[in-house]
């Protein structure tokens, strides 16, 4: 249904333009988190004619970070102040689950520490609140442009973990472990020997009148 907010419809009336899209045509998807339902929306409506996929929205930091576990979006706007749980947060927490997320905060806040802390916690980009729609679009076009398409779908689906040695199993340690104990003794000629003979004595019978 077309939007009836005069402010929204002149946000979102342009779609002729399709930027949401990968290489391939297809829709990229996204999570949208902004515990104000008006902005939550219309950043929603613009994603949408921009081609996106808007997977999940969220009206807090905890919605964002499970939302971002369970859908795994190539994409997250993300809003910097948020009940439950800060914006700046769930960043830190999305990008525990993938370090290859890719998040753009969107904020009020306009002061030097909030934006370093920004870029400083993984950030991919931010967007000053107020924004106008050429505004968004520009920044959401530059980031799937330079962060979005230039990774594979997989990225964003799962993080690869640090490689790990591969253990070796206790019962084949152990094995492993005998096998070569045996062979240094048997390297011993004296060692060899004995063993030798040791397993082909027979036990002395027991004299008449002696304890065995």
């Amino acid at each position: 249904m077309a939007p009836t907010n005069p402010l929204l419809k002149s946000l979102v009336e342009d779609t002729s333009t399709l930027k949401g899209v990968n290489a391939d045509g297809t829709p990229i998807t996204v999570v949208v988190a902004d515990d104000e339902i008006s902005h939550r929306k219309i950043i929603v409506q613009i994603l949408r004619s921009m081609g996106c996929n808007v997977l999940g929205e969220a009206k807090d930091g905890e919605e964002a970070v499970y939302m971002y576990n369970i859908h795994r979006p190539q994409l997250v706007t993300c809003d910097y102040h948020m009940p439950r749980m800060e914006g700046i947060v769930a960043l830190v927490e999305m990008r525990k689950i993938n370090p290859a997320a890719v998040v753009v905060m969107t904020t009020s806040e306009n002061h030097s520490d909030i934006v370093r802390e920004v870029f400083k916690r993984g950030a991919t980009d931010y967007i000053l609140k107020p924004f106008d729609r050429a505004t968004f679009i520009e920044k959401i076009e530059k980031v799937i442009v330079q962060h979005v398409r230039t990774k594979t779908r997989n990225q964003f689906v799962t993080a690869e973990p640090p490689a790990q040695p591969a253990a070796t199993p206790p019962q084949a340690s152990s094995t492993a472990a005998q096998a070569t104990a045996a062979a240094d003794l048997a390297a011993v000629p004296q060692v060899a020997d004995l063993a030798a003979k040791a397993s082909t004595a027979q036990p002395a019978a027991p004299q008449p009148g002696k304890k065995p």
